[in-house]
């Protein structure tokens, strides 16, 4: 019906379709008017810029009866469509065939899961964290890690996940530890609360180098020799997470800025992130230089679930962690409009590049699975990338893409193991 080669203007920009013929519609009918628009290239476009196409009032249909010809005054009062938001590239996700499934055994470096993953062909993803959710009936026993490869090497990870054992005196929801070193927030920990008796749990706070704070509580956690364990394997209600990342919106020595020699962070979400990780923050000066922390970031403690202590952060300049998502004209020049990050542990060091176009990079999970049970019973175990935002990549502008990655969430094969 008709062509418009742009909008008038970059921002709230408009176009104006005179439809040639003009439309009859005749009474009691519906007719659909479907409007197209295509983004430009990257060059001229902004990565996680998003667009909706709208119109904006009465005023911006004009019609008439088709033999009075006199102007209607139309009834609709705006039509908006859905916000697209664009990217520079995109990422795709499946399930290997090659992923287990079925009858397996107990054992130290199993594989429990690998996913195909893709880059579309306009330019490189890179793969920067995972959250791999375990679930199922098994009882691990193991004292091993867990470890995310590419298939094409399964002797150096790309990132590992360590075993971590520490003693508990006391303690139902908040546990005193022999230290809190190495067990991530939001991960699942089985408690021993008294002889032959444990129990699984999930981990939301880190408050002290000996105290951990879970939920749900436990019944017990005392005698000076049981133990809290964070097996990487054990099903839970809590994730194993390869690397860790999120927005940063706050320190301690500005309002909603990050300055060098900050020791509180306001994050997105402390999923992931353990005592003595050093985090990493990334992001934006009000005169749109980025600046990459280049030591302090030590986490000590995790308070909450949106709240980190470290030690001093060294900066080259004050982040505004809002200074491209903030403000259009500054994601245009920049070309995405990307938030403050803070991150640490990322997947091969500072992401594993997806190339573009390319055969799938496939992923392999693999982990100590060492259970016990009564002889001749069976329990399972399951691997899954449970939600969209349990994988975190960029397309080498915009710092963390978590809500459009294709085909998630991945449901893994059931492993059943026979005592």
């Amino acid at each position: 019906i008709g062509t418009v080669a742009a909008l008038d203007a970059e921002l709230n920009g408009v176009a104006t379709f005179n439809l040639s013929p003009a439309w009859t519609i005749a009474k009691n009918t519906t007719k659909t008017l479907t409007i197209k628009g295509t983004v430009n290239a990257y060059g001229s476009a902004v990565s996680g810029g998003s667009h909706t196409l709208n119109l904006a009032s009465n005023a911006n249909v004009t019609s008439s009866g088709s033999q009075s010809g006199t102007d209607i005054t139309e009834t609709v009062t705006a039509a908006t469509g859905t916000a697209q938001t664009v990217y520079r590239t995109k990422v795709l996700v499946d399930k290997a065939s090659s992923s287990p499934s079925g009858s397996s055994v107990v054992a130290a470096n199993s594989d429990v899961l690998e996913v195909n993953v893709t880059a579309n062909a306009a330019y490189d993803a890179v793969v920067r964290v995972a959250a791999i959710t375990m679930s199922g009936s098994a009882n691990m026993t193991s004292t091993g890690n867990a470890f995310l490869y590419k298939s094409t090497d399964l002797t150096t990870p790309l990132a590992t996940e360590a075993y971590v054992t520490t003693l508990c005196s006391a303690g139902t929801t908040t546990l005193t530890v022999a230290s809190t070193a190495g067990i991530p927030v939001g991960s699942n920990v089985r408690v021993n609360i008294n002889a032959g008796t444990a129990v699984n749990t999930k981990v939301t706070a880190v408050t002290a180098a000996t105290t951990l704070v879970v939920s749900p509580a436990v019944t017990a956690c005392d005698g000076g020799t049981s133990a809290v364990t964070y097996r990487p394997m054990q099903p839970g209600i809590g994730k194993l997470f390869f690397g860790a990342q999120t927005t940063v919106t706050d320190g301690d020595q500005g309002v909603n800025v990050i300055t060098s020699g900050d020791t509180t962070l306001t994050l997105g979400s402390t999923d992931g992130f353990s005592v003595g990780d050093t985090l990493v923050v990334k992001g934006y000066t009000a005169a749109g230089v980025e600046v990459t922390s280049t030591a302090g970031g030590v986490i000590a403690t995790i308070p909450n679930a949106t709240t980190v202590t470290v030690s001093a952060l060294t900066l080259a300049g004050t982040i505004n962690p809002t200074y491209l998502s903030g403000t259009a004209a500054n994601a245009i020049v920049n070309g995405h409009n990307s938030v403050a990050v803070a991150y640490t542990g990322l997947i091969n060091t500072s992401g594993q590049v997806i190339s573009a176009g390319a055969s799938a990079t496939t992923f392999v999970v693999k982990g100590d699975t060492t259970s016990t049970g009564t002889a001749g019973t069976t329990a399972t175990l399951r691997a899954d990338i449970a939600a969209i935002g349990n994988m975190n990549w960029t397309d080498k502008l915009n710092y963390g893409i978590t809500t459009i990655t294709k085909n998630l969430p991945i449901t893994g094969g059931t492993l059943t193991f026979t005592y």
